[in-house]
């Protein structure tokens, strides 16, 4: 008996499209990458009184949905081992399926676990490790339980941003393609960061540069992990190819060295519609612009085809604020408390957010730490901040007229820039 599945209970993962500059990669999973495969996933059905016999041809076409399928093995006709080349299909697919009810059988369902990490779902917290001793990227995975998390990780780098190689740009571009060629991750409230030693600004550390990602969806933030893995495999060969052909030598540098994934947790700002993050009321005009954003990011599925979605920034109807009793979205005049007038001013359009762009709360603080220098006459340290919020796509706009102790929101004005 052949699995059958009520009508829209399997989904394909969703792809990376194709864009003017030419065709996207397909969905990750090439079997040319020197990444190790993800554990297998063990398949049964379950809530028969009798042994449901399994076929390879079975598991692999419903399992095939979900991107390619390196091998299956039957176990005992009862039971099937199933290994997808790619991690983000196999995590898809075991979030997709397990549980799922059978078309036809009362009381059947597919049970999908994953043996070789604790627990036998995608949503618990997975602690187990490798040979090593170390944790893998599912190990390290924490998922969303009712929204309330992000799924989160930092793939390091291992090359140093150096002039010649400029390696923070071509990761720049990576970030920027997840971005922009897959909607449903930036719909999902999917972000890509640069972060480390070299990069500059709020992002710089003592830390090896690293790409950070981060998605609510399971499905789009694997997607985006496996393409970013791939592309950052071909830097690391370019790397390779830019070092002998300039200095002729060869660095200690491999497409296999590439550091897995580390997935942690990432509390989401959730909070009540019209409502800040302190807990304070916020202004009709901050909730009808967050409202307006939140409409255009609905997601359009049906018929293969996909829409250009803007980034909904946190959870939809919510502002970020820097302190108790204000709020302030950067589209006027804030107010200094309960008892201020409320803003009703239109909201400025901001454009379509770049992928290399900071929060609002960090481009806000920025912003007053320009305006701090500018008072106090360090206009090296304003323009500082000035070309690196530019050089992440943000522009400011100063209001010439201003005089007087004014903060920053109310002097300087932001959109972004896509150059």
């Amino acid at each position: 008996m052949a699995l059958v599945f009520p009508a829209g209970g399997t989904a394909a993962p969703h792809q990376i499209s194709s864009t003017s500059s030419g065709s996207a990669p397909p969905i990750p999973g090439n079997s040319t990458t020197s990444m190790r495969l993800p554990p297998p996933l063990h398949v049964s059905v379950r809530g028969l009184a009798f042994p449901y016999q399994l076929s390879e041809e079975d598991v692999r076409r419903v399992f095939g949905r979900y991107g390619e399928v390196d091998s299956v093995r039957v176990l005992n006709e009862e039971s099937a081992n199933v290994t997808f080349l790619g991690f983000g299909n196999a995590l898809a697919a075991w979030n997709d399926l397990n549980n799922k009810a059978l078309l036809g059988i009362d009381g059947a369902f597919l049970f999908v676990s994953c043996p070789e990490l604790e627990g036998s779902s995608p949503s618990r917290r997975n602690t187990s490790k490798d040979e090593g001793g170390g944790g893998t990227r599912w190990s390290d995975m924490q998922t969303s339980d009712q929204g309330g998390k992000k799924y989160t990780c930092r793939l390091e780098i291992g090359i140093e941003n150096e002039k010649e190689f400029r390696v923070g740009s071509k990761v720049i571009q990576i970030a920027r393609r997840i971005w922009e060629e897959l909607p449903t991750f930036r719909a999902s409230g999917g972000k890509t960061r640069l972060r480390g030693k070299g990069v500059g600004g709020p992002h710089e550390s003592e830390e090896p540069l690293a790409l950070c990602i981060s998605c609510r969806e399971i499905r789009d933030f694997g997607v985006a992990v496996e393409f970013a893995e791939q592309e950052l495999t071909k830097v690391h060969e370019a790397f390779i190819r830019f070092q002998e052909e300039t200095h002729g030598i060869a660095p200690d540098v491999t497409a296999a060295k590439l550091p897995a994934c580390k997935a942690v947790s990432d509390h989401l700002h959730t909070v009540a519609p019209g409502f800040t993050t302190t807990g304070t009321a916020a202004s009709p005009a901050t909730r009808a612009s967050a409202a307006k954003e939140q409409e255009t990011s609905s997601t359009v599925a049906g018929g293969g085809t996909t829409a250009t979605l803007q980034q909904q920034h946190h959870t939809g109807a919510t502002a970020v604020v820097a302190t108790r009793g204000r709020t302030s979205s950067n589209m006027g005049p804030a107010t200094g408390g309960e008892d201020q007038p409320e803003d009703n001013s239109p909201p400025i359009s901001r454009g379509v957010r770049p992928p290399t762009a900071p929060d609002d709360d960090e481009i806000e603080h920025m912003i007053e730490q320009r305006n701090e220098a500018r008072k106090g006459g360090n206009y090296d340290r304003a323009d500082e901040i000035r070309d690196y919020l530019k050089s992440v796509g943000v522009v400011l706009m100063d209001d010439k007229g201003a005089r007087g102790n004014r903060r920053g929101a109310e002097v300087t004005k932001w959109r972004y820039w896509n150059p």
